[in-house]
């Protein structure tokens, strides 16, 4: 019995999907009341609900949009490692503010003692953090591998001598 694996689309997709489920679940880590009294809080979710839904929005369209002209393609992928790398951009600015303004004097922040659900759901925010810029690292450099063999087939095929690796 022969064993099918994933293709590098669907396992970009699923991917995709996973970076959506964790930017949701950082997102619902924080409660509404803390949201309501500050800034920075209001950003990190508002960047965490903007990965959330480009990265459902471009995993489910991988499985159901997939262009089947191989310039389309190209661009498509173009345009994933453009989009990723602006969405980790905001991503690694707001966890830098987030973890500036909340690592520091935790007792000074807040106008109660800190509990220690408190004191876990900013360490699962920065851990949720870091695992969205690590899987959206990884859609960046296939996307940008996959682009990159693209060049190097096309350049090929117009006889133009090789100047990197194999395709």
């Amino acid at each position: 019995m022969r064993i099918k694996c994933f293709s590098r689309k669907e396992c970009l997709g699923l991917l995709m999907i996973l970076i959506g489920a964790l930017a949701v679940k950082n997102y619902l880590t924080v409660s509404f009341f803390d949201l309501m009294h500050e800034l920075d809080i209001f950003e990190h979710q508002y960047v965490s609900a903007c990965v959330a839904f480009i990265s459902f929005y471009m995993g489910l369209a991988s499985f159901f949009l997939t262009p089947k002209n191989e310039l389309a393609r190209t661009y498509l992928r173009a345009y994933h490692v453009l989009v990723y790398s602006v969405l980790m951009y905001f991503l690694f600015q707001s966890r830098n503010t987030y973890y500036i303004r909340f690592e520091g004097d935790i007792n000074d922040f807040f106008d109660h003692e800190i509990l220690d659900d408190e004191d876990y759901q900013m360490a699962l925010n920065l851990t949720l953090i870091q695992l969205i810029l690590m899987c959206s690292g990884m859609v960046i450099v296939v996307q940008a591998y996959m682009i990159y063999a693209r060049v190097l087939n096309t350049l090929a095929r117009r006889g133009a001598p090789n100047q990197g690796g194999p395709a």
